[in-house]
């Protein structure tokens, strides 16, 4: 049928049909047909419709108990290792410098790179680091693990999650690296039986969690799935979601199939102290809730969302604090319900309609609502706050529920709307032959072999796609990326740091060379054996960098040492707390696009000299500014957290605007409150400084303050 016809036909369709034919359309907005799919060399792949699970892909067997078995076995050998762990760090005192070496322990941030290789080879399970032994980490980080369920229909009665009841340590969950890869978010289907034991309340089809707090539930995922409800499941989510710092659900369609859409919610976050989670490219269809987060701590970033036929909310959120942007929502019930006054979010670009003469589009009972660019139609009321109508509509061009603060007479009270460019995507290649693994280049990833050559070889191999083995990798120096190289897939691979890398101040691990076509940089989790004085990433050129899914626990993520050029940031997290501190990224004269970016413990954690930065969802975390922009800079934050638990008589303002422009939506998330006035914001113009006290901010309870807006244009 060609478009004409197609065009033809719609017309002579009736009213209803045309309606129907609309929601269809609608329904699949997110909906992704790409294809994943890996070349045989590649290790650390769970196939579960292989031995020993062997899996149903017809959606005929009920597949549950070998999927469970599944998950333990990705999450083992990370078990045992911290089972290792736990023992060794029991009485621990919490100095810098601590060496203990009968029991293995070392708390040094000191140790060369010479000394801590020598206690490795000596005693593989020695605890190295500040992380592994205030913390419970183990020796070294397991070879990754990733769950892949191939195209089918995996029929299931009850709960995807690990049955380990032992991991709890110190009063937190273990439940770090848990990745979760479809083939493909259409053709991937996990469907809960109908009227499954256990769902007439609340539980999950998919969990990341049995429900206690943790800190440590570091790159968990769950990419390209869809996960249908089966009818008589009233309390059943599809996914409980769990992460810290990072952690991403991408390309996820989550529907009830009940004929009255019955279902708690499409996919939840509600269980304290997750963070770090970015959610993008999600359809749900059904539910009381389409997504539902709760909990006073700590954040959460979603981008493409849609939502449909929810019977409460299309997005519930109580207490806690999201960046939403381009929600979609098609319902009867309001699109945004927001409850809580600790509650903080960001709402742009968002586009509702079938509401009725009665309802608001967006229901704000209290908390702290930043909303820019929403569409409604249908609706009474565009948004409602406090029971009273805060903005008639239908459209919202720019609404702030609190004050706007400004330290300079003159100033616009309104955000600075940076131009948004959406993060480029990348074909996945299905050629076996244009994948290069670095071990087939002579890579041992024994964390002991110096791997720079192999690793260099295999960027030279003129392959559009370099990736890791499971592993760890040791690195000593610079390793140039051509520009025949398109995407670095590694595998959330862990590293080491080199002594002659770790002394390699204003250079990057990863030296970015000329080319013509963007590049893909994704999926690592660098621990405490990967620290020095350089960056993970040195930008030597103005190729468009895209950089997803990564995590280097103790060393500094990125920095550009030729100007100019597009970086765009997904899911990505870096802290650097070791002398000399570098800043955790460093954007100079660029154009930043940044989505759930959680930089921590440096001072700045990230720089802006003269670029511009769009930032959608981030954590702070120490005494350290989060933001610094100087040199005429634009940086625009469209909320986050500023977690400042740490030597509070040393902090610095956690915002600073130096002769340049910001706007900022924020809160703070530390309960203990500094003792004297502490400086939230600085601004400068010219040689006059004024400064954002915390305690002329408004409260999200009573030690927690929020920023609703601040902002300060250079003229």
């Amino acid at each position: 049928m060609n478009r004409i016809t197609s065009l033809i036909t719609l017309l002579l369709l009736s009213p209803l049909a045309v309606t129907h034919a609309t929601a269809a359309a609608d329904s699949a907005v997110n909906t992704r047909t790409e294809e994943f799919v890996y070349p045989p060399e590649v290790k650390g792949i769970i196939d579960v419709t292989k031995a020993p699970y062997f899996a149903d892909p017809t959606g005929k067997k009920d597949c549950t108990a070998v999927l469970i078995q599944a998950i333990d076995d990705m999450m083992r050998e990370d078990h045992r290792l911290m089972r290792e762990a736990l023992p060794l760090v029991q009485g621990v005192p919490k100095q810098a410098e601590y060496h203990d070496e009968k029991r293995g322990v070392y708390t040094a941030t000191t140790l060369s790179f010479e000394e801590r290789q020598r206690i490795l080879k000596a005693n593989p399970k020695a605890l190295i680091g500040i992380e592994r032994c205030k913390g419970v980490f183990p020796a070294q980080q397991p070879p990754a693990k990733i769950l892949y369920f191939p195209n089918g229909t995996y029929l299931v009665s009850d709960t995807l999650t690990y049955s380990y009841t032992d991991l709890k340590i110190k009063f937190t969950e273990i439940n770090r690296s848990m990745h979760f890869q479809g083939q493909s978010q259409q053709g991937t289907i996990i469907r809960l039986k109908d009227h499954a034991a256990g769902f007439e309340e609340g539980k999950a089809v998919v969990s990341f969690t049995h429900g206690e707090w943790s800190n440590v539930a570091m790159q968990n995922s769950f990419e390209n799935f869809t996960i249908e409800v089966g009818a008589g499941n009233p309390g059943a989510s599809g996914v409980e979601f769990y992460a810290n710092n990072t952690g991403v659900v991408r390309n996820v369609t989550v529907r009830s199939l009940d004929p009255d859409k019955a279902g708690h919610a499409g996919l939840s976050l509600t269980v304290y102290n997750f963070s770090g989670v970015l959610v993008k490219n999600l359809d749900v269809e059904g539910f009381d809730y389409g997504v539902k987060v709760t909990q006073p701590r700590l954040y959460s970033v979603f981008e493409n969302i849609h939502v449909s036929g929810q019977l409460i909310a299309g997005f519930y959120l109580e207490d806690n604090n999201v960046s939403l942007r381009r929600l979609t929502s098609r319902n009867k019930v309001p699109a945004v319900l927001m409850k809580g006054q600790p509650a903080t979010m960001a709402l742009v670009d968002g586009d509702f309609s079938g509401g009725g003469p009665e309802t608001p589009a967006v229901e704000c009972e209290n908390g702290f609502l930043f909303a820019r660019d929403l569409k409604t139609s249908g609706y009474g009321t565009a948004i409602q706050h406090d029971g009273q109508v805060a903005v008639k509509g239908p459209d919202v061009d720019e609404y702030v529920s609190s004050t706007v603060f400004t330290l300079f007479p003159g100033q616009k009270k309104q955000s600075l709307r940076l131009p948004i460019e959406e993060t480029p995507e990348l074909p996945w290649d299905k050629d076996p032959l244009q994948w290069a693994g670095v071990d087939a280049f002579g890579a041992k990833g024994d964390g002991f072999t110096d791997d720079t050559a192999a690793i260099q070889r295999a960027m030279n191999s003129g392959r559009p796609t370099v990736f890791f083995q499971p592993g760890t990798y040791l690195v000593n120096g610079p390793i140039d990326v051509p520009g025949s190289v398109r995407r670095i897939n590694m595998m959330y691979c862990d590293l080491v740091a080199g002594g002659d890398l770790q002394k390699m101040t204003n250079a990057g691990l990863l030296r970015i060379r000329d080319g013509k076509k963007p590049l893909f940089i994704e999926k690592l989790f660098a621990f405490e054996l990967y620290f020095g004085e350089h960056y993970l990433i040195d930008h030597a050129s103005t190729r468009t960098l895209v950089l997803k899914d990564l995590h280097t626990q103790v060393g500094a993520m990125y920095r550009n040492s030729v100007p100019g050029g597009k970086v765009f940031i997904e899911n990505v997290c870096s802290t650097d707390q070791f002398e000399p501190v570098r800043n955790c990224f460093t954007f100079t004269g660029q154009k930043v696009w940044a989505r759930q970016i959680n930089p921590e413990r440096a001072n700045p954690e990230v720089l802006n000299e003269g670029s511009s930065l769009w930032v959608l969802g981030f954590k702070s975390e120490g005494p350290g500014c989060a933001f610094q922009t100087t040199h005429g800079g634009s940086t625009e934050v469209l909320n986050g957290i500023f977690n400042l638990w740490a030597h509070r008589e040393k902090s610095v303002p956690a915002i600073i605007n130096d002769n340049s422009s910001a706007s900022v939506v924020a809160s703070t998330t530390a309960k203990e409150i500094p003792p004297y006035p502490y400086v939230l914001i600085e601004e400068t113009r010219g040689d006059k400084t004024e400064k954002l006290l915390w305690e002329s901010l408004p409260h999200r309870d009573e030690q927690l303050v929020a920023v609703p807006l601040y902002v300060g244009q250079n003229k």
